[in-house]
């Protein structure tokens, strides 16, 4: 059984928040209540192969002695068996496959929008106040869903998704570590294999290669060099040289959960003051780390890392300075001016300071740090220091 989120835990959060069931349709929030994710990628955009959309509910009541349920089509079914899911009411619609000799079959509906329907009236509940996540839905579907149920409440409920999602479970945060793990093996393989004359998209496709493991899969990497670098992250055909500065950043999804690291490299002797400013940065790193506890806002930590780096004389090259990580690479919270989520044990987040300047290039560190009782604990295990490369 596959089971991500804290059940007792959603179901006060909804009750709180007077809804009665909770319902995801995307990638992220659908696999997040069902505990499963698609074969298709998180940016599929369909069709499915009778040419309809790809689309998917799944429901959680808050009253946890109702049972949740899933809608999909069938071509899940084997992901669901392959995964694990704790949710047992399974309802497919769209294109059926048949399979001769199979002694049981499964019952494939016409339209999603009437399984969900049907879902919720089986369970008392149509007539309810219904939290749908409506960033998943198309602004059509999310009409259809409101019209077909005429004596409930359908409300956007997204950012009860997001407050749920904040605080991980211990499965997740084992996800979590995994991805960290898959994104320093990305830089390990930067550290043996970078070289002169190779280009910054030999370089990426090495890290991508490193990052993979039986679980892990690469996600997204930028690597950047010199002044360039200070405009374009992506990897480009440039080659590398000795005497500059190479940003890394490495991505991977670890279980379907994100990793994130950004590294610079000090490639060969620096003529310039790069290694001065990126001392400067991890002094500021420093500070942060050790201000990551529980009871301090995300609003905090963003105007400390902000002020401390405009006392060193350094602009901040995104008005931010870190953000939440999960399912999603970027989630709540978002250390920034107007988030003032109160950091609690069990949230996770990157410390993200960065600054840019056009003769040095990006400069940033990525740090993963877990909420923990008393302070935090960096799951990283590489330094956020430069990385002196000779």
């Amino acid at each position: 059984m596959s089971i991500l989120l804290d059940p007792e835990r959603a179901s006060q959060h909804l009750s709180s928040r007077g809804l009665d069931v909770l319902v995801g349709g995307g990638y992220v929030n659908y696999g997040y209540i069902t505990g499963y994710f698609t074969h298709f990628n998180r940016d599929y955009p369909g069709p499915l192969y009778n040419g309809l959309p790809l689309i998917r509910f799944a429901g959680l009541p808050a009253n946890s002695t109702i049972p949740p349920f899933l809608v999909t089509y069938p071509g899940e079914e084997g992901d669901i068996l392959a995964q694990g899911s704790w949710i047992e009411d399974r309802r497919f619609w769209g294109p059926s496959y048949n399979v001769p000799g199979r002694p049981d079959s499964v019952t494939v509906l016409d339209d999603p929008v009437q399984a969900l329907v049907d879902a919720l009236e089986e369970r008392g509940l149509s007539a309810g106040t219904i939290g749908v996540s409506a960033r998943d839905l198309e602004p059509s579907l999310w009409k259809r869903v409101q019209e077909a149920l005429p004596d409930a409440s359908v409300v956007d409920a997204s950012d009860a998704f997001d407050e749920i999602r904040m605080i991980k479970t211990a499965e997740e945060i084992l996800r979590l570590r995994g991805a960290v793990a898959g994104v320093e093996r990305g830089h390990a393989a930067v550290r043996e294999s970078l070289t002169e004359g190779m280009t910054a998209l030999e370089l990426a496709a090495i890290v991508n290669r490193a990052v993979i493991d039986e679980y892990t899969d690469r996600y997204i990497v930028h690597v950047s060099a010199g002044a360039r670098g200070s405009v374009v992250l992506a990897p480009t055909e440039v080659e590398l040289k000795r005497g500059e500065l190479v940003s890394v950043d490495a991505g991977s999804l670890h279980r379907n959960y994100a990793g994130d690291m950004f590294r610079v490299y000090a490639f060969g002797e620096q003529p310039g003051d790069g290694l001065q400013v990126h001392a400067a940065m991890d002094e500021v790193n420093d500070l942060m780390i050790a201000a990551v506890r529980p009871g301090v806002r995300a609003s905090e930590l963003y105007e400390l890392g902000k002020a401390e780096m405009g006392h060193r004389g350094l602009p901040l090259a995104l008005d931010f300075a870190g953000h939440g990580i999960g399912i999603d690479v970027h989630e709540r919270p978002y250390l920034v001016a107007n988030d003032h989520t109160v950091l609690q044990p069990g949230m996770v987040v990157v410390l993200e300071i960065s600054t840019r300047r056009f003769d040095l290039g990006h400069l940033s560190a990525e740090i993963t740090c877990l909420i923990t009782d008393t302070g935090c604990e960096v799951l990283n295990s590489m330094p956020h220091t430069i990385t002196h490369i000779p």
